[in-house]
């Protein structure tokens, strides 16, 4: 490609005259691979614009989608865009009320939902929106008012491609780098979402920057996607896979995921530390309760790979040590992620250094990497040849970094969005006249140019002592024991940190059953004394890895799970800190009031790793 395409609809365009593959995308349903040809995406795509264009969708109007992960997202996503509409993504585990702001916030005249179960989700929250003309079905439509199937859909579209048969190529050819592209609504943790506001321009400096640190072979790579296309960070990833000629399979679901990845055997895929973390702490527990010779090898496995660095691949002895580990106890790690994985990137959250260690030494190589929906969203990332653990790599090309007075990140580049829609106050507060974007995140740059997240600013909390703590790697840290599965680091003001934590119950079931106690009572387990005092070994080991101040002291058991609709967790899994600490506010101070936890002296730097 000679001349760089205008927009994302052009260089799909320029891709699919470029690469063909008869399973271009495929989808897990039902059991069964579902595909489509490139040709079929390509002619789909078209048929749902015409479609859209009968309909009277213009240029500069939003049409929202409301799926999950499937071919037709990216079927309507790009017909829409290709009209010069923007597409605005709806989450469905959003709340029916967040959902109903998004809509009516953005105008959306038209809406792509994925069946009649989520439509009777949030269906009584849209149906009566005034600018909400149309709603089109992927599958299982419902007889309503202003409903639509995309079949039908497509085929109004066929009527008008038969009289206007060069409309398409027009609409699309007519766009601008400076059009409007989506709106992506940000899950805040407080108050209503701000729709961030991306233009043609920013999704494509973004892609390009992608593509000259991740190459791809068209012949060879395929790719397994679980998260969801709403997120901006897949949705810029699975662009990259496809204009880069590469096949993409979406999962049947995180519950289908371990099958998928045996039956797929990706060799490219994006994932986030929670996955990673829960394979550690799994593993760990199985191998420390296996036999003594199976224990032993496991054991030694795990101390070299521990201790890898990048010229220990280049080193005979380190080589043959990493050899046997990976033969004898890593091997099945690779047969989980299908095989033939090349590279495993992950974001959204931090990953805890010494994990990311432990997997590089297995052989699985996983590369970090930074951004946020209102740079488009990559910033940063490591990559094959630039891969440094501790840190979310270099800034990718084209995008100027610096910190602030205070530690905090700031970025300037073609990629930085055009502000957040209708809100020039907001947008104001964290964009400067001079392009400057706040990222809200505390960071450093290492002496070679590697970026560093310490965390966010706004989390951070100074103790009655007058420490600073940060406390998402302290999270971090307690979330890589198998027994909890969420954590939450509390102390503004106190004499020391707490920890709110929910227990891990599908792991204590597979645990109780382990020994042999599986017709024990899980809440009754969950509040003995046998538990509490694994958990305070637990907590006690990681407090060796930080500073005094650090230490968390009190801690307190959340028996319900968190999740989006309660209300502690946005819909991109963040947790909502001040939702958590109201809610909890009693039990938190209760737990302040009862004896601190007896730490170790300071033996070990802080950050130092501690295994469980």
């Amino acid at each position: 490609m000679n001349e760089r395409p205008k927009s994302l609809p052009a260089l799909f365009s320029q891709t699919f005259s470029r690469f063909y593959h008869p399973r271009q995308l495929a989808r897990k349903y039902l059991g069964r691979w579902e595909a489509v040809s490139t040709t079929e995406l390509a002619g789909s795509i078209r048929r749902t614009a015409y479609g859209l264009a009968d309909w009277g969708i213009y240029k500069g109007e939003k049409v929202a989608l409301l799926s999950g992960s499937r071919p037709e997202w990216l079927i309507a996503d790009l017909a829409i865009q290709s009209l010069g509409a923007a597409t605005v993504p709806v989450y469905p585990t959003q709340t029916p009320e967040i959902a109903r702001f998004i809509v009516e916030h953005c105008q959306a005249r038209a809406i792509f939902v994925e069946n009649s179960e989520l439509w009777r989700k949030f269906g009584h929250a849209l149906a009566d929106l005034k600018t909400l003309e149309v709603v089109i079905f992927f599958s299982n439509v419902v007889r309503e008012p202003k409903v639509l199937a995309l079949p039908s859909l497509m085929e109004m579209g066929d009527e008008l491609a038969e009289r206007h048969p060069t409309l398409f190529a027009e609409r699309r050819d007519g766009l601008s780098p400076e059009d409007l592209a989506t709106i992506v609504y940000t899950s805040g943790t407080t108050g209503n979402p701000k729709g961030v506001e991306l233009t043609h321009a920013n999704l494509l400096s973004n892609l390009f920057a992608v593509g000259k640190r991740m190459p791809l072979d068209p012949g060879e790579d395929i790719a397994l996607s679980y998260l969801p296309l709403s997120h901006a960070f897949e949705r810029l990833v699975i662009y990259y896979y496809l204009t880069s000629g590469i096949r993409v399979a979406f999962a049947g679901g995180i519950e289908t995921l371990m099958a998928d990845l045996r039956e797929v055997r990706p060799t490219i895929m994006t994932t986030v530390p929670r996955l990673l973390e829960k394979v550690y702490a799994v593993t760990v527990t199985k191998g420390n309760s296996a036999p003594f010779l199976k224990r032993f090898l496991f054991q030694q496995a795990m101390s070299v790979a521990g201790k890898w660095k990048p010229e220990m691949e280049s080193s005979r002895l380190s080589r043959m040590r990493l050899g046997l580990a990976r033969s004898l106890v890593f091997r099945k790690w690779h047969e989980a992620f299908g095989g033939r994985l090349r590279y495993l990137f992950t974001g959204g959250a931090a990953l805890d250094a010494e994990l990311a260690r432990l997997f590089m030494g297995a052989g699985i190589r996983v590369f970090q990497g930074y951004g946020l929906t209102e740079a488009s969203p990559a910033v940063a990332t490591n990559c094959p040849g630039l891969n440094k653990i501790g840190t979310v790599g270099k800034p990718l090309e084209g995008i100027e970094v610096k910190i602030s007075g205070d530690g905090e990140l700031l970025i300037r580049g073609e990629n930085v969005m055009q502000g957040y829609h209708k809100e020039p106050a907001a947008t104001a507060e964290i964009k400067s006249p001079d392009g400057w974007l706040s990222t809200g995140d505390l960071a450093t740059l290492d002496e070679e140019g590697y970026l560093i997240i310490k965390g966010r600013k706004k989390e951070s909390f100074k103790t009655n002592t007058g420490d600073y703590v940060n406390p998402s790697k302290i999270e971090q840290a307690l979330k890589q024991s198998p027994f909890i599965e969420e954590a939450v680091v509390v102390g503004e003001s106190r004499s020391a940190p707490a920890a709110l934590i929910v227990p891990d119950k599908n792991f204590l079931k597979q645990y109780l059953e382990f020994k042999g106690n599986g017709q024990a009572d899980l809440e009754q387990f969950i509040q003995s004394p046998e538990f509490k005092a694994r958990l305070i070994r637990s907590i006690q080991k990681i407090n060796q890895g930080f500073a005094r101040w650090e230490k968390v002291r009190y801690f307190v058991l959340v028996a319900e799970s968190f999740s989006i609709e309660g209300g502690e967790l946005t819909p991109t899994l963040k947790v909502r800190r001040g939702v958590v600490e109201a809610r909890y506010k009693n039990l938190i101070e209760a737990a302040y009031r009862e004896k601190p936890l007896e730490i170790e002296a300071d033996v070990a730097a802080p950050g130092e790793k501690v295994t469980l």
